[in-house]
């Protein structure tokens, strides 16, 4: 893909990033060693296969739910407000989201319609989360420093981020017609 050194270095930033919100304290170094270096591959443009996809799960369940603390228990970890979990399942679909708006934005395969389509559902969730905010960090726990009141240059360098994802959230979950589809 061509994709820049500094390009690559923001990959590398936003996988750590991601540790640090979901990896949970008693997950293995080897762990999250292996969490930055698959989401990092896939931030700089790796295809993600039906095997990726499998391994991307086993290494977000492996920092988020070590054995250690889960295995025995079959208890599930949910991170965040109640209203909208962080689950393994749920940071997986972002990765996937990111990573799939990245590359076919970048390979040119997005057409007009469907980043405006993008933009009009960003600015609608925009201001339904804006007016929950102040409740979903209350129910955040450890997480509410998510839902603070970022600064002008954090709203500016967020929105990128948060456009791509809402457009990667229509690719993946885009219906496609069938044969039998009128």
């Amino acid at each position: 893909m061509g994709r820049g050194r500094r390009s690559q270095e923001v990959a590398r930033e936003g996988a750590v990033g991601l540790l640090e919100q979901v990896g949970h304290q008693l997950a293995a170094e080897t762990a999250r060693t292996r969490f930055v270096r698959v989401i990092t591959e896939l931030g700089n443009g790796k295809a993600l296969t039906v095997r990726g996809r499998a391994e991307l799960l086993d290494v977000v369940r492996d920092v988020m739910e070590p054995e250690s603390v889960f295995a025995a228990s079959g208890l599930v970890r949910a991170l965040g407000p109640t209203r909208t979990p962080m689950t393994v399942e749920a940071v997986c679909t972002h990765v996937e989201a990111l990573r799939t708006a990245l590359c076919r934005t970048l390979d040119g395969a997005v057409d007009g319609a469907l980043l405006e389509r993008a933009r009009a559902v960003h600015r609608a969730s925009m201001a339904g989360y804006l007016a929950q905010r102040g409740g979903l960090a209350a129910e955040a726990g450890h997480l509410a420093d998510l839902f603070r009141e970022p600064t002008l240059q954090e709203q500016f360098d967020q929105a990128g981020r948060q456009l791509l994802l809402v457009l990667g959230m229509e690719l993946i979950h885009r219906v496609r017609p069938t044969a039998h589809s009128v």
